[in-house]
């Protein structure tokens, strides 16, 4: 509650006016996450000043139960694994990748990409490393690629989180990209990523790294450049100053399946809503899953009128009482009669932001693939607002 209370605090103390859309406090996806047990934390944050802030977060998901290729391949994303049955997933054949020799090289250690999947959300890579020789495998517990940056034949950014890496390629290419400053050609991302086998005969490690995006798509990239300089090793737990790390200089071409890049989306509109004060902005269905999206309104935390003191009180009590599920019990039916349920991932999938001034916004996931999406759709779930509870029933329908 401190770190909360100090961003709201800092907000509050500038006279700043910004859009309402950014007036907004932390509410029911990190409530949800609180009792997640995360292995890694690693995402970019915005955070947005005026009357309160965002943060978005995400964990990293465990390589458990993986000996069912088609479960949990990349993630705990159901939707992504019905997608990869459908064939929706790249197995390219392709030689390990040497580090160029520069002064800096310490290592043998060579990469290459096993697999990967890619949509307007969700980009995910299982890379196979064959490690130096003189490291003992059996003993890593992490590993991770901190100076990674993914590009494409547009020079579009689908990855970066190091700032001189970020500032080195802008330079390079002539671009006017601010670090931080997302858009549709340089994409914010969350990360998660995890050791997902090993071979001790072979001396290698299958890594999973999985990336996506809430805000802007993924572009559809015929090529895409994954360059590295440092792979950092773990027998552990990381803690800062503990790791094994490997420097070179890694520089993967990967040909983008034509699946990939030629990919289109099911957008569907409103035909009816049981309830008025329901605005659908979005309902899409991709190769891995259906997303949706609606705004409504609630009651505002605080007067504008209200002293400072009695506005950081308001905000506080909020946070510590108000615990509602403003969203429960989502499904989406399909004509069929099929039923189709959020994946849960763990990550910005889903969530719930709750403004100020009682702006709401409700975004979810289902594990509904466009093999399975219909002309017509239901959403169903229970809406908590304005101090009631009530069923609500959305018709789609899709755009010819």
């Amino acid at each position: 509650m401190n770190n909360i209370e100090e961003k709201i605090e800092k907000a509050l103390s500038q006279d700043i006016e910004l859009p309402s859309d950014y007036k907004y406090i932390i509410r029911h996806t990190l409530r949800k996450r609180r009792n997640v047990e995360m292995k890694k934390n690693k995402i970019m944050k915005i955070l947005a000043t005026g009357c309160a802030c965002v943060v978005i977060t995400t964990s990293l998901v465990y390589a458990k139960d993986i000996s069912n290729v088609i479960k949990n391949f990349f993630n705990h994303n159901k939707g992504m694994d019905v997608a990869i049955q459908e064939g929706y997933i790249d197995e390219p054949e392709m030689e390990y990748v040497n580090s160029t020799k520069t002064e800096f090289s310490t290592t043998n250690t060579a990469i290459k990409v096993k697999n990967m999947l890619m949509d307007d959300h969700n980009l995910s890579f299982t890379f196979s490393i064959k490690i130096d020789d003189d490291i003992d495998i059996s003993k890593i517990h992490d590993i991770a690629f901190p100076n990674m940056i993914i590009t494409d034949e547009n020079n579009k950014i689908i990855y970066c989180e190091n700032r001189e890496i970020f500032d080195k390629y802008c330079e390079k290419n002539n671009l006017q990209y601010e670090y931080l400053n997302f858009n549709e050609n340089y994409i914010n991302n969350g990360t998660n990523y995890y050791i997902k086998s090993k071979s001790l005969e072979n001396h290698t490690l299958d890594v999973v790294y999985n990336f996506y995006t809430t805000v802007y798509s993924y572009p559809k990239s015929k090529k895409l450049y994954i360059d590295l300089t440092q792979i950092n090793i773990s027998e552990s737990e990381r803690l800062e100053g503990e790791e094994l790390v490997l420097n070179g200089n890694w520089n993967i071409e990967f040909d983008v399946s034509e699946k990939f890049y030629n990919r289109e989306s099911f957008v569907y509109t409103v035909t009816n809503c049981s309830d008025d004060s329901i605005d659908i902005t979005e309902a899409c269905t991709y190769e891995t899953g259906m997303t949706y999206e609606f705004t409504s309104k609630d009651k505002p935390i605080y007067d504008e009128n209200d002293e400072y003191e009695v506005k950081m009180q308001k905000i506080e009590d909020f946070l510590d009482k108000n615990i509602v599920d403003y969203v429960d019990d989502e499904y989406i039916e399909n004509e069929n009669g099929e039923i189709f349920k959020p994946i849960n991932d763990n990550n910005e999938s889903s969530g719930t932001i709750y403004g100020i001034s009682g702006d709401f916004k409700h975004w979810q996931t289902f594990d509904l693939t466009k093999n399975k999406a219909t002309d017509k759709l239901k959403i169903h779930f229970k809406l908590t607002l304005q101090g009631k509870t009530r069923d609500v029933v959305i018709e789609l329908e899709r755009k010819s």
